[in-house]
């Protein structure tokens, strides 16, 4: 049997109720607390110190980075068209027959085709390999025909640049500073009248008008008159890259000028009728991309 102190009052149980449980771990801020001064000091500067080391390590890293990429830039290839394209004469002809626009609207498409074209390129950067050209012609309609496929003549988007097209003549190198000439024998392009659910194009027999989809009706087709007035852009494109193999672009829209309708107050228009036809290309405010 135990007896309590009288004298005591309860002071013992104040007092171990103050002494920590044992076996309770104590936690960062009690063992910062029971730190020494000078321990404090030297935790403190070793934490800086490696904060330190860190900022300047990310910094190098950052640092080479961006020289390395300011010098590539510096000295990448940077290909791009020096005059508008122009119509040259079709090689391979005996006699050899001057470049023209050829156009013909049936009732079922616009058939067109322009040949020879001759495009100039050159590199104002380092040197470029895989060198070669791409072009695209546009056919616009002066009156509205309700068919953004005649009716706007932008062919130039964000992405025109980013995706590498098909040569479809062989590659060639360009060294830095040089420029070049490249023809293409032939631009062509059909315009069907009636929309296209793909795109692919069947013929007729003939082979020479595009067979409409069975569930487009007539009534749906878009009408062009066979005098109508029309306009031509060209798209065209140089694709290269660099010794790393990183691929570059540059695409420039021109305008078709008919020869002798430079003073006129239509200078761009022309109907199929007066085709086959010579002229020149000038470039465009806008339509223009570069990668």
């Amino acid at each position: 049997m135990t007896v309590d102190d009288p004298k005591d009052n309860g002071k013992t149980k104040k007092r171990d109720a103050k002494k920590p449980k044992p076996g309770k771990p104590k936690t960062i801020l009690e063992k910062w607390k029971n730190t020494a001064l000078h321990n404090k000091v030297i935790g403190v500067c070793t934490v800086i110190a490696a904060l330190a080391g860190v900022i300047y390590t990310a910094t190098n890293i950052v640092s080479i980075y961006l020289s390395e990429r300011h010098y590539a830039q510096e000295h990448r290839p940077k290909v791009i068209f020096s005059r508008p394209p122009a119509l040259v004469p079709i090689s391979g002809l005996s006699p050899p027959r001057p470049g023209r626009v050829y156009c013909q609207i049936t009732n079922k498409a616009v058939h067109l085709s322009i040949a020879s074209l001759r495009f100039w390129i050159g590199n104002t950067g380092g040197d470029a390999k895989d060198v070669f050209t791409m072009a695209i012609a546009k056919l616009v309609t002066e009156q509205p025909t309700d068919n953004p496929e005649f009716d706007e003549s932008s062919l130039v988007t964000d992405d025109t640049c980013k995706g590498r097209g098909k040569p479809m003549v062989k590659e060639m190198p360009l060294g830095s500073r040089r420029q070049t000439f490249l023809d293409i024998r032939q631009v062509s392009g059909i315009f069907t009248l009636f929309r296209m659910k793909s795109g692919s194009i069947t013929f007729d027999q003939q082979g020479s008008d595009p067979t409409p989809p069975p569930d487009i009706k007539p009534s749906d087709w878009t009408h062009i008159a066979p005098d109508a007035k029309l306009q031509i852009y060209i798209v065209a494109c140089v694709d290269y890259s660099d010794k790393a193999e990183s691929a570059y672009a540059s695409c420039a829209t021109y305008r078709f000028i008919v020869n002798g309708h430079e003073n006129t107050l239509d200078p761009y228009g022309f109907s199929c009728q007066e085709t086959p036809l010579a002229g020149a290309f000038q470039p465009t405010f806008g339509g223009y991309c570069e990668k």
